[in-house]
């Protein structure tokens, strides 16, 4: 073992406080995104609101903040998405075509990142 390992198994629970930390910050971000409510409807509703990938999807959002995924690569990812409450998702995945117009917040996604 080098002295690196040494050091992080001396320091377990200082690690572990860090990584939680880090995910809770992060998933504050996260919900203040949220806060914006849905792009075509009323719906501010936190557990009613998903992600929408409206360019190609790398990976899922929920997925992302459960394996402390890095804020930088998970901003990326809510870049290429719009905030939908769970109707409007569905109807948007059912009809493609539909004539919801693709409305994204990139300047208030990076303005509460910044803040990070």
């Amino acid at each position: 073992m080098n002295k690196r390992q040494e050091y992080y198994y001396k320091n377990i629970p200082k690690y572990r406080e860090y990584q939680n930390q880090r995910k809770e910050r992060i998933r504050n971000v996260v919900e203040q995104l949220k806060e914006l409510g849905c792009f075509y409807c009323d719906e501010l509703d936190f557990c009613c609101l998903d992600f929408h990938h409206i360019e190609k999807k790398e990976f899922n959002i929920a997925f992302a903040l459960s394996q402390g995924f890095g804020i930088n690569k998970l901003v990326k990812e809510i870049e290429k998405c719009e905030i939908l409450c769970s109707n409007c998702h569905r109807k948007k995945i059912y009809n493609k075509k539909t004539s919801l117009s693709a409305c994204n917040r990139p300047e208030q996604v990076k303005t509460l990142v910044m803040g990070w």
